[in-house]
């Protein structure tokens, strides 16, 4: 798409509020077909949203976004939009790997804007637009296809309970049990430790099941002394050895080694419900808030980016500019909004969490 060319007095962009909108690639079901969250965010690269004139709101597609002024003694600031908003699209594949990869250069100081890997090679962010910001972005916006309906404002992100398999048919890092975690010197458990207290947990399970336990822990008695194979067990019931297959232990699957400090569930510190009441409120109707973002790669993404926007913090000890983040679920194309919907909700969110920052900077 063309690029709109940006214009700025100053420095570094400091009189311009700098936004990061990302959309996702091809995956399963958008095979030959453009994932419905990049068909909005494309439309959205090198836009620059302009404030209009003092006296009036700030209009998109000539519909108020936001009122043009404070009502006298009401004591709140005004909601007009007092800088212009750059946006910044980037195109992310729907891989574990390429958000690990990606996501904590988003954050950094600079920004990174790098490739994510198995990226397409048709798109390339050098082709237009500024560098991205000295004191990085002020509002990062992911943006995925849910279901059908319209748009779903993500609350909170997760950090374990991701099973599926990406676009690439790989699954997400497993994520040490405290088992196997080490201990004070002690060099990590081995499987054959581990797998002796789950037959040892079990026999204590089994209340009748007395002299059948002495003779295995006594004898070390193995599962093939009663017949079976590699791939069986011995279980108890009522006092009977019975044999099982074995399976394998489901292990927890999400954020790993550096992410240990994170807390379960990470919330984005935006007012969301204030969010979609202003967009009601703006006769934007289909829009509501969500508490799971259906611990696939649009709440793997959130989660990354919002605990990579706490380390950030931490980095520079609270100083600084906080990138704000949202993610943002659009429903398939046609399926009761269309892309120009979709567009039209996304801007309107945008302007929305970023008016606080005109009078900051």
């Amino acid at each position: 798409m063309p690029s709109v060319p940006l214009v700025v007095p100053g420095d570094k962009n400091k009189d311009v509020i700098r936004v990061l909108a990302t959309g996702f690639g091809k995956f399963r079901g958008y095979e030959t077909k453009e994932n419905p969250s990049w068909l909005a965010v494309s439309q959205l690269h090198n836009l620059v949203l302009e404030p209009d004139e003092s006296t009036k709101p700030v209009t998109l597609s000539q519909r108020e976004v936001l009122d043009a002024g404070v009502g006298e003694g009401d004591g709140r600031r005004s909601k007009r939009l007092e800088k212009p908003i750059h946006i910044t699209a980037l195109k992310m594949p729907v891989t574990y790997e390429a958000v690990l990869s990606s996501v904590p250069g988003f954050h950094a100081r600079p920004p990174v804007l790098a490739l994510p890997p198995g990226s397409d090679s048709t798109y390339d962010l050098s082709l237009s637009g500024p560098p991205p910001p000295d004191d990085g972005y002020d509002f990062i916006l992911h943006v995925g296809v849910g279901r059908r309906g319209g748009l779903k404002i993500e609350q909170l992100g997760h950090k374990y309970g991701y099973y599926q398999a990406d676009a690439d048919g790989k699954l997400a890092p497993i994520v040490p049990s405290e088992e196997d975690a080490p201990g004070d010197g002690d060099e990590q458990r081995s499987s054959d430790d581990r797998n002796a207290k789950k037959i040892e947990a079990t026999m204590e399970r089994s209340r009748k099941a007395d002299d059948l336990k002495k003779h295995l822990l006594n004898n070390n008695v193995r599962p093939e002394d009663f017949g079976a194979d590699a791939n069986e067990n011995i279980l108890f019931f009522n006092g009977q050895a019975r044999l099982v297959t074995k399976r394998e232990p489901k292990v927890e699957r999400g954020f790993a080694k550096g992410y240990e400090v994170f807390a379960d569930e990470l919330h984005t510190d935006i007012d969301t419900h204030a969010l979609v009441d202003h967009l009601h409120e703006q006769d934007y109707k289909l829009v509501q808030p969500s508490n799971d973002a259906g611990r696939y790669l649009c709440d793997f993404i959130y989660y990354c980016s919002l605990a990579e926007q706490k380390r950030a913090q931490q980095t520079r000890d609270g100083v600084g500019k906080k990138t704000k983040v949202l993610f943002v679920h659009c429903p398939p194309v046609g399926e009761q909004l269309s892309v120009d919907e979709v567009i039209d909700g996304l801007k309107r969110i945008i302007v929305w969490v970023t008016k606080d920052e005109a009078g900051k900077k």
